[in-house]
């Protein structure tokens, strides 16, 4: 019989451990630990096949040490079993998010026990396909090394520029030769880049692809350029062979190049400064046209592709592996949008006059995607060509919607409640003096009764005025233009205060006060809206409202112990109170910010709110 599987278990009861090792010891190698400080240092040690860790222990508790277990690359491949009393669905996630295997709730059987035990161990360890994988991938690995070498030697002693290419173009070895052959800077290392990457004219990237695309060893070396380099000009010539792979592919593509000195020559240093100067300038272009994060293409005037970069392919779903050069645009991109960048075309006046234009196409998810085109015209000597650049604006685009949208909510809102309030409040006061007014005027009642009523009008008029003063600093505080967000919110408060109903705690110690007076007009009504929300809905007994600066961030965080409520339900359902969650939610998401909303059926509401200061705001918009 073979060596018996080892079971680490630790648990600070003696009684659980003996239980263990009765459950267990005839058929595994059990080991037991009551001092869980040393449990990470014991199974480093040991190196079992499996550990049973208890919970509830003295100095350090199971979550703890578990989370040590899986930190720890001695013992991180060891599988652990938490074994607890605690079945209550946020203990058991608790224990899995600590790195735990698997969660076995006490009271457990014999056998339940075991089969756990058994998959964990079964799971931990690797099959025979897995020997096979790692016996082959060795294999593959010595072939790579003794490769690697063979390139290396013939990169270090041969004169030829020999150049390895994998068939999309990146380079996997080159000869000494080949940087100073291709015009490279002395010590460029070359190796992992693509070979039309490197600082080629247009003219020697086209045939290099073409010669990627379909090597053939029978062909005859092709003419590539005439390259004016040191004191003497020189002309690159190249052969690309292919190189099968084991399925008879092309792996790899050898490509040997040579120069031919001619004869005779003009002004040797002119033109090497030339060169010199167009090298330096192809570099800072390619460089342009490959880091930006916008598609960038130059094309003659009849829209013929002359260059373009990777993130034009990308926004418009091009394959990277096809070649654009030389292609007309119609021919790589819908009729419709080549109509659309033609009619913009034909608006390019002189240089540097440029215009912009906007497409917009649907994706196969139904979302759509808005692209803008600025087209400038370009002059090159007597040629002139055009260059267009295309950028993804659909993030902004679905951005200023939304604002729009919550814009137009809010507005709609605060109307309504407006004319709630005119209507039920100042509109029954006005009907009032109305009638009072009318009893004066009808002349039938006595002197005594008319001064009672025209008393009565008076109360009337102030309170009429009150109304219209209470409107008047809902839609505008005048305390807030005044003495800033602080005040008034604590003003709201005391007069709440007052009341008995609901206690109040407001903490404001780390808040700076906002220079943006609309920013901080926002601030106070959704603040106002969620203290409104607690009064009429919530049945609380507590609420706590702390505003805070936090670095660039402005934070409010909100809560109330009252009953809460099914968010998602309160979301779809019409009434009043769904639409002042959607206001704020609106709101913040208007001010770039974040809205984090809890609540539950008896667990009160929790709202926290996160905006980015006005600094970070414009320069957001910007």
């Amino acid at each position: 019989m073979g060596q018996k599987e080892k079971i680490l278990a630790v648990d600070d009861n003696a009684v659980n451990l003996v239980m263990l090792k009765a459950m267990l010891s005839e058929e595994y190698d059990f080991v037991p630990i009551s001092d869980g400080t040393t449990a990470e240092e014991q199974a480093q040690s040991i190196q079992p096949d499996l550990i049973l860790l208890d919970v509830l222990m003295p100095v350090k508790d199971g979550l703890s040490i578990c989370r040590d277990l899986k930190a720890n690359p001695a013992t991180k491949h060891i599988p652990v079993i938490i074994v607890s009393a605690r079945n209550d669905s946020n203990d058991i996630a608790q224990g899995l998010t600590a790195g735990a295997d698997d969660y076995l709730c006490k009271p457990f059987g014999t056998a339940e026990l075991k089969l756990r035990i058994r998959r964990r161990i079964d799971a931990s360890k690797p099959s025979p396909f897995f020997y096979d994988q790692i016996q082959q991938l060795t294999k593959q690995r010595d072939q790579a090394i003794q490769a690697a070498s063979v390139l290396q030697a013939i990169r270090d002693y041969t004169s030829e520029s020999l150049i390895i290419c994998k068939p999309d173009g990146t380079i996997a070895a080159a000869t000494q030769s080949t940087g100073q052959i291709l015009g490279l800077p002395t010590g460029t290392e070359i190796n992992g880049k693509n070979i039309c990457e490197i600082p080629l004219s247009e003219q020697e990237r086209d045939t290099i692809s073409q010669l990627l695309l379909a090597p053939d060893p029978n062909a005859p070396a092709r003419y590539i350029s005439q390259r004016k380099r040191d004191l003497e000009p020189s002309i690159l010539e190249t052969t690309a062979i292919p190189l099968p792979g084991a399925d008879g592919e092309p792996q790899y593509i050898a490509i040997k190049t040579r120069t031919i000195e001619p004869i005779g020559t003009d002004d040797p240093q002119a033109l090497k400064e030339l060169e010199l100067k167009m090298l330096k300038l192809e570099k800072e272009i390619a460089g342009v046209f490959k880091y930006s994060a916008k598609g960038i293409i130059t094309t003659s005037l009849d829209l013929t592709i002359h260059r373009y970069n990777r993130r034009f392919l990308e926004l418009f779903g091009i394959r990277r592996n096809i070649n654009c050069s030389g292609v007309k645009l119609e021919k790589i991109l819908p009729q419709k949008y080549v109509d659309s960048i033609a009619e913009l075309v034909s608006k390019v006046d002189k240089p540097p006059i440029f215009e912009t234009s906007q497409i917009t196409f649907q994706n196969p998810d139904g979302t759509k995607t808005y692209i803008e085109i600025t087209a400038s015209m370009l002059k090159t000597f007597d040629e002139s060509n055009l260059m267009l650049i295309f950028s993804d604006v659909t993030r902004f685009r679905n951005m200023d919607n939304e604002i729009m949208n919550a814009s137009q909510a809010a507005e709609e809102r605060e109307r309504t409640l407006l004319a709630q309030e005119l209507h039920d409040g100042l509109g029954a006061v006005l009907s009032s003096i109305n009638i009072y007014i009318n009893l004066i005027l009808s002349g039938g009642a006595e002197i005594d009764e008319i001064f009672r009523t025209l008393r009565l009008t008076k109360d009337l008029v102030g309170q009429a005025i009150e109304n219209v003063k209470e409107i008047a600093n809902n839609l505008h505080p005048v305390i807030l233009t005044r003495f800033g967000l602080v005040a008034t919110i604590s003003n709201i408060i005391e007069g709440l205060q007052n009341s008995h109903i609901v206690k109040f705690k407001f903490d404001h110690s780390t808040f700076q006060e906002l220079k943006d007076k609309d920013r901080e007009l926002s601030l106070y009504r959704m603040i106002n809206e969620l203290i409104n929300n607690t009064m009429k809905y919530a049945e609380a007994k507590n609420v706590t409202i702390t505003l805070e600066t936090v670095g660039p961030t402005t934070r409010i965080t909100y809560t109330d112990d009252g009953k809460g409520f099914d968010l998602e339900e309160h979301l779809a359902s019409p009434e009043s109170t769904s639409m002042g969650i959607s206001n704020i939610m609106g709101r913040t998401k208007a001010l770039d910010g974040t809205c984090d909303y809890k609540t539950a059926p008896g667990e009160g509401v929790k709202v926290t709110i996160e905006l980015p200061t006005v600094d970070g705001h414009q320069t957001h918009r910007e």
